[in-house]
């Protein structure tokens, strides 16, 4: 009787992937690059999906990354170094603006010079709600992860650092979690066997842009609290490897990092020697005001030095990911990172076609490879 259910179950989730990926595909067979909104599946859908298809890899519910807190091994003079501070009150809790400025110059410093190089890595800046987040948690001197009760980040979830020790100035604290490098094994997205890495992974997570830290002494030690936002995702890359800024869509480039227009608004200063050193590949036109190139067809990402594809074996089969009805799933995740030819998120070689320009009569390298422009024919080289 349950093989019966499981059966009859399996099939009613088939049937309704099919009526809901259908229902779409009669008004759409021919893809819109300019539908910004297609119909979103509801949640059910996802969760019937995960259970009828085998996703390979992709997260329709990204796990956040968590780490344990960092703990520094303590001498029998600091208690008594810690009694003495507790005279003065002002430096019971929070940072001044100098230890804040010292925690984000650290934060970009280590991020600018992660091994192998990032061509992602986001510019950070001072986030004063992240910071009160952190305040506030660090205030229950709690020695593990968690948020404040009753509180939310308007822009979404967050990730979270914690350190516990003598060090007030966060200085030693950030060190400890960036020498956890040599624990993160980049092939494999995981910590190397019995290793600590996550707090190293937070802190060079590519996308992160904004920072909040807090501090407060708890007994004997002091308790620092970092936020960042976007956080950190279990098992997913950390950041693309590349030359450093060329994956950088519409930013500048400033020591490595990827200055957005929006931080350069914000504070002129940070922008002053910042550039745009984006080199567009494969007969990819650079508009240097914007710091974006414009692909030729065929071709994709921010440099233009990838094939336009679709990365994922789902993409266009069903049951999987067969219209563009699929591409909102987890916040269009499939149209930006898995389907992007299906969904056209970049402009694919079409007989006939043109949709921006061609390059060297249509032709395609492999992955790593990119056309040379100097050869006649056009070769493929080394990127």
């Amino acid at each position: 009787m349950g093989k019966i259910y499981s059966i009859v179950f399996y099939l009613c989730v088939l049937l309704e992937l099919h009526s809901l990926v259908h229902g779409y595909s009669a008004n759409n067979v021919e893809i819109n690059a300019s539908v910004t909104e297609p119909p979103k599946y509801t949640n059910s859908y996802v969760n019937h999906l995960e259970n009828a298809v085998n996703l390979e890899g992709i997260e329709l519910k990204p796990k956040p990354l968590i780490s344990s807190p960092k703990f520094e091994e303590i001498s029998g003079s600091v208690p008594l170094q810690l009694r003495y501070d507790n005279r003065n009150h002002d430096r019971d809790r929070g940072f001044n603006q100098e230890i804040k400025k010292q925690i984000l110059d650290l934060h970009n410093l280590y991020r600018s010079n992660v091994t192998p190089p990032a061509g992602n890595m986001a510019f950070m800046e001072w986030d004063e709600r992240l910071e009160h987040l952190a305040q506030l948690y660090a205030d229950e001197c709690v020695f593990a992860h968690g948020y404040p009760r009753d509180k939310t980040y308007p822009h979404g979830d967050y990730g979270q650092n914690l350190y516990i020790g003598h060090d007030r100035s966060g200085y030693l604290g950030l060190w400890m979690w960036y020498e956890e490098y040599e624990h993160y094994d980049c092939k494999t997205r995981v910590c190397k066997p019995e290793e600590e890495c996550g707090h190293y992974i937070q802190m060079a997570w590519g996308k992160s842009s904004r920072l909040g830290c807090g501090v407060r002494r708890c007994g004997f030690r002091y308790l620092i609290v970092c936020h960042y936002y976007p956080r950190a995702l279990d098992g997913q890359q950390m950041y693309i490897i590349a030359k450093p800024c060329s994956q950088c869509s519409n930013a500048l480039c400033r020591n490595n990092l990827c200055v957005s227009h929006e931080q350069c608004k914000k504070n002129p200063k940070v922008c002053e020697t910042a550039k745009c050193n984006l080199k567009c590949q494969n007969c990819g036109l650079l508009d240097k005001k914007a710091c974006k190139c414009t692909c030729a067809d065929g071709w994709d990402s921010p440099d233009c030095s990838r094939v336009c594809k679709d990365d994922h074996q789902r993409c266009g089969m069903n049951p999987g990911f067969p219209t563009k009805a699929s591409c909102s799933l987890n916040n269009f995740a499939i149209a930006k990172k898995y389907c992007r030819k299906m969904c056209r998120s970049c402009n694919p070689l079409i007989e006939h076609t043109i949709f921006n320009h061609v390059c060297c009569e249509r032709k395609l390298c492999g992955d790593g490879y990119v056309l040379n422009l100097k050869s006649k024919p056009c070769s493929c080289t080394l990127l």
